[in-house]
């Protein structure tokens, strides 16, 4: 799996030096990586996701890249009393909590009219309801400490519907505008709260495109070529800092343009959208 290069022309070194992150998501490629970012801009980090196995090599990573040892705790964040819990164990092995990233994504691709009811609600329950799990219980304690914090929630690029992944679209959807929403409630207890919208990106797990349509689908946007994961984990490393401090409420699309132009089926494209010759 690449890992993240670094990029001193848009980082400083330490540029989050001790600052503690609470990062969920941390078993899959895109959360991998912005761990491996924010580790090696100096900020501590607890890790959460549903894979210990995979939490446990991103820990290794970690130390490997000479970004110290984090705190690593599996969580299925679709439980909320289960995620309440890890927030809590999280915080008390940072003394507390900085930045919240949910790199957490669940995928189950179909056609709508095909689509089971267990998967729409597993990829609902984990990518929407889930954000709500992570985001309350930490908002809760930053209030109740007098502490600012920062929220980054990385979602999938909706804004033009996603024909083949309804359930995924839905709850990307949804993150953002309980995003917008938080932007404005919690802006009293100087909590800001973004996305980031992740395109097709190279080195990605989560987007198993049918066979042999990868090459296409990386194309399929103005900038003709997937990202980066390292193109992801920046975004958010940028809206995590103080860079971004007059940041909130809004969404960053790292897509190449893809919600611009092109065209991905996460299914086998359906014979009426083929160009006839």
């Amino acid at each position: 799996m690449p890992e993240p290069s670094p990029r001193p022309a848009l980082f400083a070194p330490g540029a989050h030096a001790g600052r503690r992150v609470v990062l969920a998501g941390a078993d899959n490629a895109i959360g991998r990586a912005i761990a491996l970012r924010l580790g090696s801009l100096g900020a501590r980090l607890a890790l959460g996701g549903a894979d210990a196995g995979a939490l446990a090599d991103c820990a290794a990573a970690l130390r490997a890249a000479g970004a110290g040892a984090p705190w690593t705790g599996p969580v299925q964040l679709a439980h909320a009393d289960e995620a309440a819990r890890w927030v809590d164990a999280a915080w008390a092995a940072l003394g507390g909590c900085d930045l919240l990233v949910n790199a957490t994504a669940r995928r189950a691709p179909a056609r709508a009219l095909d689509m089971r009811l267990e998967d729409w609600r597993a990829v609902v329950d984990t990518n929407f309801s889930g954000a709500w799990h992570l985001v309350l219980p930490m908002a809760q304690r930053w209030r109740d400490s007098a502490a600012p914090g920062t929220i980054v929630s990385v979602i999938a690029p909706f804004q033009r519907g996603m024909p083949g992944a309804a359930n995924e679209g839905a709850a990307a959807a949804g993150v953002l505008y309980m995003t917008k929403t938080i932007a404005v409630e919690w802006a009293a207890y100087r909590i800001r709260a973004n996305c980031v919208a992740a395109g097709v990106l190279a080195g990605s797990e989560n987007q198993p495109w049918p066979p042999g349509d990868a090459a296409a689908i990386a194309e399929a946007n103005p900038m003709r070529r997937a990202g980066t994961l390292d193109d992801v984990a920046d975004a958010v490393a940028f809206l995590g800092s103080d860079a971004a401090g007059f940041v909130t409420g809004d969404l960053l699309t790292v897509d190449g343009g893809g919600v611009l132009w092109g065209e991905t089926w996460p299914v086998a494209k359906p014979d009426f959208f083929k160009v006839r010759t």
